[in-house]
């Protein structure tokens, strides 16, 4: 009844009144409290001015929250739409936004009655209309999975007749109707965003409205290409704004890459008619830099996108020299809730393509080396960036590694999840051995328990770091445990890392000094730096003793070979591999020359200091 009575009204009322309620929000006046006037958490957003004009942004606090704002708005038939950027967010059940179409009440927490776009907050990426109704809610239509990574751009526009059918768009392709009669009225519209302790920034809003009436409205957003991206060396994958006209957009003369020039031979359409998969006549040469022009296309509505240029880049997978990416932390036997994972390191100097790139593990009893492919989708490593491998049967957002360790950086570190309960590594010692597609080694690793601290009583839960990134990843000397109090530090720096030596200086020093081994997490370890005053190799003996002149520990035995400049670990312990006593000891170094034959001499006092009861 309540439904006929509205309809009713509205044809008495006329097409006129229909016309005159919109509710529109640009942004472009700076100001929240009115024209329209915004409430909620109004703090928590902010106004931003950007190339393309105002715009409204999130500004959560650094912690988990919600946050919402919500205007005034009568409109329960004709259409919404909005603007939306999410950047750096893996939307799953920590991040995601409700878009609320209609609300009976300006607080959008529960117990309301309206509908709402959701977007994120699941484990699914997809879009969903639903309604709520108190505390209950009921899925009206579900989208496909339309995204993945972490930056996403979305033009929303949801439409509903006066018959109660519903319809939503997403980037220009539409899905619908269903047909839903159940709420006929509205006080009130809103965004509603819920945020992790790192993403509350992240989060960007315009051209905000909602307008009565009954049929389609045009879309007026232009016409755009909006991404392009390098599939393999003679595949491109081109998006637009929209979806496109097949004859326009299918024509591999619409479509040149300069320089060359490199024109496509074969173009196909895909998801739905917004992207354009385009084969090659010849394959992109790896690192170089190209333009890929566009024109001619026209979208669905004959609108012409006469000319458009982006700039796509390709790295073959295959152009990378062995060390360019380094194993640097391992946790191979987690604690309940934490996951095995293996971390790396981009060491080298142009951007790194990992996909089709293999690892494996130690050949199994019968021989048979079982290789897992790292990525499959195309992943590009830029220098300095981290590379996390895990394994989970659930989203990079809610795997293990993200619960317990928090989400790595995505400016510095990207996350590789295999599908599956874990990593099979051996808590026994194994092998971590890294292959370009090709076969080529590019670097490997077999650890042992026994490189953990001596004095660590338990090893489960703690990773093994490296040291120091320049040397050999081979090196058993190179490895300690970490000293994060949370066992690892997927995608961070690590807590052994050794730090740079002295400019300029010459001679044998410690860092720290005094150290304390005793099993805190701080300062566990002591490095002895050197650099000689030939700047040649040497042959080398090390040796620490105490104060009354007793060989404690024989660190490089004589007539070992080293370089100019360098460090050992010492870890507080004698040959016996017990640990000494507190107390200063003497640390001598003597390095050796056969042409002309010297000896060069240097000692460095360094004092070790345990807790008490050590």
């Amino acid at each position: 009844m309540r439904l006929v009575a509205v309809l009713f009204a509205l044809h008495l009322l006329g097409p006129a009144i229909l016309k005159a309620q919109v509710v529109r929000d640009d942004f472009e006046d700076g100001d929240l409290t009115r024209n329209p006037a915004w409430m909620g958490t109004l703090e928590r957003f902010r106004i931003v001015r950007e190339s393309e004009g105002n715009r409204l942004r999130s500004q959560g606090r650094p912690m988990a929250d919600t946050l919402y704002l919500a205007t005034r708005s009568p409109i329960a038939y004709g259409s919404w739409s909005i603007w939306m950027r999410i950047s750096g967010v893996n939307l799953s059940t920590a991040n995601g936004v409700r878009w609320y179409l209609m609300a009976d009440q300006a607080e959008l927490k529960e117990p309301l009655r309206g509908y709402y776009v959701q977007i994120g907050t699941t484990n699914a990426d997809d879009l969903r209309l639903v309604r709520q109704e108190g505390a209950r809610r009921l899925e009206l239509l579900r989208t496909p999975a339309l995204w993945s990574g972490t930056e996403h751009l979305f033009l929303l526009r949801v439409e509903r007749r006066l018959d109660g059918s519903w319809w939503l768009e997403v980037n220009g392709l539409r899905y619908g109707p269903v047909r839903d009669t159940a709420l006929s009225h509205s006080s009130y519209l809103g965004i509603w965003v819920k945020h992790s302790a790192t993403t509350g920034a992240a989060y960007g809003f315009d051209d905000v409205e909602a307008v009565w009436g009954d049929g389609a409205k045009p879309d007026e957003r232009p016409f755009a290409l909006v991404g392009a991206w390098v599939v393999a060396a003679e595949e491109l994958r081109v998006r637009y704004s929209h979806p496109v006209e097949v004859s326009s957009a299918e024509r591999p003369a619409a479509y040149v890459l300069e320089p060359g020039p490199i024109r496509a031979s074969w173009v196909s359409l895909m998801s739905g008619g917004q992207e354009a998969l385009l084969r090659l006549e010849r394959p992109l040469e790896s690192g170089r830099p190209y333009t890929l022009r566009v024109q001619g296309v026209r979208d669905g509505f004959g609108r012409l996108l006469a000319r458009a240029e982006l700039e796509v880049r390709y790295w073959d997978p295959n152009d990378a020299e062995p060390g360019a990416l380094r194993i640097t932390e391992v946790l191979y036997e987690p604690l309940a809730g934490q996951p095995e994972y293996v971390e790396f390191y981009h060491a080298g100097t142009r951007p790194l393509s990992l996909q089709g790139w293999t690892w494996h593990r130690r050949p199994d009893a019968r021989g048979r080396v079982v290789r897992h492919v790292l990525s499959s989708e195309p992943l590009v490593l830029e220098p300095g960036q981290f590379l996390v491998l895990t394994a989970d049967t659930l989203s990079a957002s809610e795997s293990r590694l993200v619960r317990f360790f928090g989400l790595p950086d995505p400016r510095t570190a990207r996350l590789v999840i295999k599908r599956a309960q874990d990593l099979g590594l051996s808590n026994d010692g194994d092998a971590i051995v890294l292959r370009r597609p090709d076969g080529t080694l590019i670097d490997s690793l077999y650890y042992e328990p026994s490189w953990h601290h001596p004095a660590l009583y338990d090893r489960r839960g703690r990773a093994l770091e490296r040291r120091h990134v320049r040397r050999p990843t081979t090196d058993p000397s190179n490895w300690a445990t970490s000293a994060d109090p949370l066992g690892g530090t997927p995608g961070r720096p690590n807590t052994v890392s050794a730090p740079d030596s002295q400019p300029g200086h010459k001679g044998l020093w410690a860092e720290p000094n005094p150290f304390s081994p005793d099993g805190d997490g701080h300062e566990e370890y002591a490095l002895l730096r050197y650099r000689l005053r030939r700047a040649e190799p040497a042959f080398a003996r090390v040796r620490i003793f105490d104060l009354r002149g007793r060989l404690i520990r024989e660190l490089v035995p004589a007539g070992a070979l080293v370089p100019p400049e360098g460090y050992w670990v010492w870890d507080g312990h004698d040959h016996a591999r017990s640990p000494v006593p507190t107390g200063p000891y003497v640390v001598l170094l003597e390095a050796s020359y056969l042409d002309p034959p010297r000896t060069e001499t240097y000692r460095a006092v360094l004092v070790l200091v345990r807790g008490r009861g050590r």
